[in-house]
């Protein structure tokens, strides 16, 4: 059983930082019993889905973590998920202050992660545990997202699926509105901290480990 300052991430050194991690801890820590559905493989356009897993004490069973797909590499991605899997990544020589590398044709955006060798092997390691008989399939709608991309991921075929939409679609099977970003023209990034001194994200206005629970059902 781990501690609560073992439960903070390793690059969380200021003290407001770690204080909010614990008090993280503190409040969702309970939570986790609610899962009856363990072991999911969260894919997503960004960090929301290996968040999502870390949160609840999950192996990261999903390539997607800590990094971001613009809205049609995301959606080309998903069209062609094993052959993308099994293809070798190469790094794109961009100006950027991260790696970024390409799978056939798709750019994933490495913003969290110090070198592309660095990336691309967790990316492989990780690609190699994706459960495909309980996957869940994330798509927020942010960075230039567009109604018809919305309209293709909700084409796609996955079993489970979401669309975190800024208002409501009822055309869009798949989407759920997220509450607070009405006006906006996105949603905005939700994997931030919803205040300075609580121990809430702004995502956890969603109940991810209800959504967990029913995906067999």
């Amino acid at each position: 059983m781990k501690t609560l300052f073992q439960l903070v991430p390793a690059n969380s050194k200021h003290p407001l930082s770690i204080w909010q991690w614990v008090m993280r801890e503190i409040l969702i820590g309970g939570g986790r019993k609610r899962l009856q559905n363990q072991r999911v493989s969260i894919l997503s356009n960004n960090c929301l889905g290996g968040m999502i897993s870390h949160d609840l004490l999950q192996p990261q069973l999903s390539p997607t973590v800590n990094l971001f797909m613009y809205p049609k590499d995301y959606i080309k991605f998903l069209s062609h998920l094993e052959e993308c899997l099994r293809s070798e990544m190469h790094e794109v020589d961009v100006d950027y202050a991260y790696p970024v590398g390409e799978l056939n044709g798709c750019q994933i955006h490495f913003m969290h992660y110090h070198s592309f060798d660095e990336a691309a092997r967790k990316w492989k390691e990780r690609s190699k545990r994706i459960n495909y008989e309980n996957l869940l399939v994330i798509f927020v709608e942010r960075d230039g997202c567009t109604y018809n991309d919305l309209l293709a991921f909700d084409k796609l075929p996955f079993k489970n699926k979401v669309a975190v939409v800024h208002k409501p679609y009822l055309e869009i099977k798949s989407a759920l509105v997220f509450p607070g970003y009405e006006h906006s023209t996105e949603v905005g990034k939700i994997t931030d901290w919803a205040s300075c001194l609580g121990g809430r994200k702004i995502y956890d206005k969603v109940d991810w480990i209800g959504i967990l629970n029913h995906m067999n059902l």
